[in-house]
């Protein structure tokens, strides 16, 4: 099966990556500096996400909503990562598109166990990200608020019990959160070392002194993808026997 999942997810990069680069053109249409994702690094990060989850999970219809998330995942991290703008015109209709699949499958059984829980964690973690923005404005867009919709979807969609949702967000948001603080760390550190911003936000004043380490900006979408796919990949582990 991953032999088959790595020719599936060339295409699918190359396919996606005009979606991606469309949306930074029209964003630079409206003053944003945002330059154009290369194939190359767009095409390993869909190849290694399609892997992850795909392993644990092998040849199942179950996959499919996964997939169809995971291309979404990786294409809105690379806007994120351009941009520090979540694409709205890829995430939702990536989010219709994962839904529309769960409910197809889950139907054809007779069985929406699936279904209601993939539901409840897209209701819980986006629930979650959103009492975060309201406690801390600026450690949180609203970006990955509408984000965490889809990685709920996707982790509850796996999800076999109540408990096994409960772990399996945690987990996402454990990685997530310390994948961001080695981020941010990492890249203060870098530009006060060389004084160069290796992702700068393009709604900065370039004339501007760069902020304290603990005030460095930069983009989680990448990092919230991360972690989910993560959870995704070893969910069996994560959530042993249930």
């Amino acid at each position: 099966m991953i032999i088959v999942v790595i020719p599936v997810a060339i295409v699918v990069a190359i396919v996606s990556l005009p979606w991606v680069n469309g949306y930074l053109t029209l964003i630079r249409g409206e003053g944003i500096h945002a330059k154009p994702v290369p194939l190359l690094p767009f095409a390993v990060a869909m190849i290694a996400a399609f892997v992850a989850v795909t392993a644990p999970i092998g040849d199942d219809w179950h996959l499919l909503p996964l997939l169809v998330g995971t291309t979404a995942l990786v294409s809105v991290s690379a806007t994120d990562v351009r941009s520090y703008r979540i694409a709205n015109r890829i995430l939702f209709p990536s989010l219709a598109a994962s839904l529309a699949t769960m409910v197809i499958i889950s139907l054809a059984p007779g069985d929406l166990d699936d279904l209601g829980r993939a539901l409840i964690g897209a209701a819980v973690f986006s629930g979650l990200l959103g009492v975060i923005r309201i406690i801390s404005p600026a450690g949180m867009g609203f970006g990955d608020v509408k984000l965490a919709l889809l990685l709920g979807l996707l982790l509850g969609w796996v999800a076999t019990s109540g408990t096994g949702l409960i772990r399996l967000l945690a987990a996402a948001m454990l990685v997530a959160s310390l994948l961001g603080v080695v981020n941010g760390m990492l890249l203060a550190t870098l530009r006060r070392v060389t004084g160069k911003n290796l992702l700068p936000d393009p709604d900065a004043d370039p004339d501007a002194p760069p902020p304290a380490m603990l005030k460095t900006h930069f983009p989680f979408g990448p990092g919230l993808a991360f972690g989910t796919v993560f959870a995704l990949a070893l969910h069996e582990s994560i959530v042993p026997g249930l």
